[in-house]
């Protein structure tokens, strides 16, 4: 079982700006950082565990760190759910933004995970956390299943995470990049 040292170390092997808008301190972030470090090594471990993720819980935890990452660079706001105008896919209607992707994995509502859910993912508590660790990694295993087959599957895996079905997508390289970086220093930390 990985620990959440071992997950924090694949998050440090990340540049992880500080980001001006968010107004955290270094200790709140620090905390923080802490929070989804415990979620994903959850995360990971429960979906393996459960068969439903059919690879190993470092290449979990290292393809939830990394696409955390790309996602919203583990922004106070974003995790917290304050984006603005222009994150969290936002539309604008009748002069009203809406968000529509939540949490530092921009998950949207779908069929796998309800409106009541999708709210409950919001905020950087450990509960909200763990439950949008879970539901991403939920969704990064369906897109394994269903784009993520043989030697490339971490291409299609993140394909179909970022489009939604697509399991071709051009942005992929640089996000599976991540996931191995992140999967080296999750091995070396847990030796």
């Amino acid at each position: 079982m990985i620990s959440a040292a071992a997950v924090a170390a694949g998050m440090a092997a990340l540049w992880m700006p500080e980001v001006p808008t968010d107004g955290e301190t270094a200790a709140a972030r620090v905390e923080r950082l802490g929070v989804l470090a415990e979620s994903i090594r959850g995360a990971a471990c429960e979906v393996t565990a459960s068969g439903e993720w059919p690879g190993t819980e470092a290449a979990m935890a290292a393809s939830l760190v990394a696409v955390g990452w790309h996602e919203s660079g583990w922004a106070w706001r974003v995790h917290a759910g304050r984006c603005l105008p222009w994150e969290c896919d936002a539309v604008r209607r009748g002069g009203v933004v809406w968000h529509r992707a939540a949490s530092p994995w921009q998950l949207h509502t779908t069929g796998d995970l309800p409106p009541e859910e999708w709210r409950a993912i919001v905020g950087t508590g450990l509960g909200p956390t763990s439950r949008a660790a879970h539901a991403a990694a939920s969704a990064l295993a369906r897109s394994r299943r269903h784009c993520g087959q043989g030697p490339r599957w971490a291409h299609g895996m993140v394909s179909g995470y970022a489009t939604g079905s697509v399991c071709r997508w051009r942005g992929a390289a640089s996000r599976v990049r991540t996931i191995w970086r992140v999967e080296t220093a999750i091995a070396r930390a847990a030796r």
